[in-house]
């Protein structure tokens, strides 16, 4: 949702204490089923890609949520030392997805028996 927003809006960074207050956006069924059709053929070129090799994974939401401890499980894997993380950048949304996107009830109905229904809030 990031990234269609940032599209739609032009803002693709929010930095430090600033607030961005923005109307619910409208997705299109087409638009959000490529966008989950790139990431998923995305995420199976990595995955073939890199099998054969040492990963280390964690989501968005574990990056936010935990900054600290998921760059300390990063820096680990790594080999390297732990440093102090500092972020500054916001996230544009800090609405649920239900709010934020005004037909979200349509879409989540339109991908209810699809791969992408995991996308969705429960």
């Amino acid at each position: 949702m990031s990234l269609i927003k940032a599209h739609e809006t032009s803002v693709y960074h929010i930095r430090g204490e600033a607030k961005y207050d923005s109307p619910p956006i409208t997705i299109k069924e087409g638009q959000l089923r490529y966008w989950f059709d790139n990431l998923q053929s995305g995420m199976q070129r990595l995955e073939e890609t890199f099998a054969n090799h040492p990963q280390v994974r964690f989501t968005y939401e574990e990056l936010f949520g935990d900054t600290q401890g998921t760059m300390d499980s990063i820096t680990q894997f790594l080999g390297v030392k732990p440093a102090s993380m500092n972020c500054n950048t916001m996230k544009q949304e800090s609405r649920s997805m239900k709010d934020a996107i005004a037909n979200y009830a349509n879409l989540e109905k339109k991908f209810r028996d699809t791969e992408y229904h995991r996308f969705f809030e429960s």
